[in-house]
């Protein structure tokens, strides 16, 4: 297992930096690092994943499950990933069979968050300065109307 993280260190330092970079230029000129949130204004399924990780971590599961409830099975498909490549050092089985299953949960239960909470509750809110609200007018206030219809206002 040593010998497979020292072998792959330079690369996962690589993708660190460029996540960095990302990051800090993401937040210099959007004040946002989704790329959804960016463009649209809109969160994506993985919207409050982080957060919902780090409460988990913190012991705080109903607050977790309320950011993100998709945290506990993508840390435990990360889980059994590190253990089949790290540990095993083979490759990992099922890998795009489960990571297809977690992506199409994540949307459905998105789309189901979006139809309760938006656009009232983190983190299903629209966040205004996207690239489509400046290109389209009245592009948030139909945004607003739509989530108003979907919730029966």
């Amino acid at each position: 297992m040593r010998e497979r993280l020292r072998a792959e260190w330079k690369s996962m330092l690589l993708v660190a930096a460029a996540l960095l970079a990302y990051r800090f230029v993401m937040l210099r000129l959007y004040h946002a690092t989704c790329p959804s949130v960016i463009v649209s204004g809109l969160p994506c399924p993985g919207c409050g994943l982080t957060r919902a990780v780090l409460l988990l971590l913190r012991g705080e599961w109903a607050a977790s499950a309320a950011m993100n409830p998709m945290a506990v099975p993508v840390l435990l498909f990360a889980g059994y990933c590190l253990i089949w490549h790290f540990v095993k050092g083979t490759r990992i089985p099922g890998f795009g069979v489960i990571v297809t299953a977690l992506s199409l949960a994540a949307i459905a239960v998105f789309c189901y968050r979006m139809a309760l909470y938006f656009p009232d509750r983190t983190p299903c809110v629209y966040t205004g300065g996207s690239m489509l609200e400046k290109i389209l007018p009245g592009y948030r206030d139909w945004w607003m109307a739509v989530g108003e219809a979907v919730r029966g206002r």
